[in-house]
């Protein structure tokens, strides 16, 4: 398993993925780093604690991604990609919404779950499918530029440009110095 805070991807060998996700992902809660208990019991306040963690099909996203390095030039050795394929083998990424936020505020950001209006706003123009959203809230950054919702290609550029959520919140950082970014 690889671990970056908001973060873990994971490789299943079985379909009866969720369960094995759920242990490591309560084993993770058992010890939190300082702060991100505060932020998890916000985030559990606004949303549903079965929305919590967003689960991906990396094989999905990658077939679905446009410019990225394709999986099959990722190293995986030629039995794990027939695995894959045959979909004997899957390999999820989970998404923690808390220790997302947790990570952009120890970094500095104004990160926080947006209104239900803010984030239904978003995706009215920008499109459903594209504003991740917990309980209907979506991520919110607030930058010195403006306000920033993290949208769902975000999510892809994790899995398939083996971009961590840390070195994202970094470049964000770094460009709303610079003015409006376009990271998220």
């Amino acid at each position: 398993m690889v671990n970056h805070p908001g973060l873990y991807v994971k490789i299943i060998l079985t379909h009866y993925t969720s369960e094995s996700l759920e242990f490591a992902m309560k084993r993770h809660i058992t010890r939190p780093p300082n702060g991100l208990l505060e932020v998890f019991q916000e985030v559990q306040s606004l949303a549903p604690k079965a929305d919590y963690f967003k689960t991906f099909n990396v094989l999905f996203s990658n077939l679905l991604a446009v410019p990225c390095e394709p999986l099959t030039l990722w190293g995986l050795k030629k039995d794990h990609l027939l695995r894959l394929i045959s979909r004997d083998l899957c390999i999820l990424i989970c998404f923690d919404v808390a220790s997302f936020i947790w990570l952009g505020r120890r970094l500095g950001l104004k990160a926080h779950l947006s209104s239900r209006k803010e984030a239904a706003e978003g995706a009215q123009k920008l499109g459903s499918r594209v504003v991740p959203r917990w309980d209907n809230r979506g991520v919110k950054i607030e930058l010195p530029s403006g306000t920033c919702f993290v949208l769902g290609g975000m999510l892809s550029r994790f899995i398939n440009e083996l971009y961590s959520p840390q070195q994202f919140m970094q470049e964000i950082k770094k460009q709303a110095k610079l003015g409006p970014t376009t990271l998220c």
